[in-house]
């Protein structure tokens, strides 16, 4: 026997998971349990084969906001007139957005120096599964390691300040699968940098003694 349904569905929204057994006869009667707990039936049919009779549960439930992360229904299978019972089991991920991210470490305005050392770092709370983060100059992006804490994920980018810095826009992307489009973050760093170099210009080219 088997369960088909979704693998994860998000937080407010229904799932229908079908249950179906083997070819037994007489027929099985089929019950479900979700997280351990019995619920009544759902929608039952029965046809016949060559061999025996199929049987088929469909259970449709709506997912609240006060779901765990994950869910576990089980089928059973019994048979009045064969001793045992078999079950099978299927796990659904309940999905839902994590908060907007943060990015830490730099407060807009402040002025760097080029060749200083800068750290950003960029953090989202919650969320299931956990947010992916990702870092962008502009529209480029940057490669960084993501840290998983027990409730959230971080991701710390550190540059060293240049002169195309200054004015430049970082940007933090946190998605996951219960999200449209991405939540974003971002700073405008600020560069401070002395003139690479001093021009002076006589006039008139060739002075006379006198003017």
């Amino acid at each position: 026997m088997w369960i088909r349904g979704p693998k994860e569905a998000p937080r407010g929204g229904t799932v229908t998971l079908s249950c179906e057994t083997d070819v037994s006869n007489p027929r099985s009667d089929l019950s479900w349990t979700i997280d351990g707990k019995a619920i009544e039936a759902g929608e039952e049919s029965v046809r016949a084969t060559t061999d025996g009779w199929i049987t088929t549960s469909n259970l449709t439930i709506t997912l609240t906001r006060q779901e765990p992360d994950m869910k576990v229904f089980s089928c059973h299978a019994k048979n009045p007139h064969v001793t045992g019972s078999a079950s099978t089991t299927h796990r659904l991920r309940v999905t839902y957005p994590p908060k907007p991210p943060t990015i830490l470490g730099y407060d807009a305005g402040t002025p760097l120096r080029v060749g200083d050392i800068q750290r950003f770092n960029c953090v989202s709370i919650g969320g299931n599964p956990p947010a992916m983060l990702r870092w962008f100059k502009g529209d480029k992006e940057i490669s960084t390691p993501v840290m998983t804490s027990g409730s959230g994920v971080s991701s710390e980018l550190v540059i060293r300040v240049q002169l195309s810095d200054n004015g430049a826009f970082y940007r933090c992307e946190a998605n996951n699968s219960a999200l449209k489009k991405p939540l974003s973050a971002f700073v405008r760093v600020t560069v401070r940098f002395p003139p690479s170099f001093v021009n002076i210009t006589v006039h008139p080219t060739e002075p006379r003694a006198g003017y």
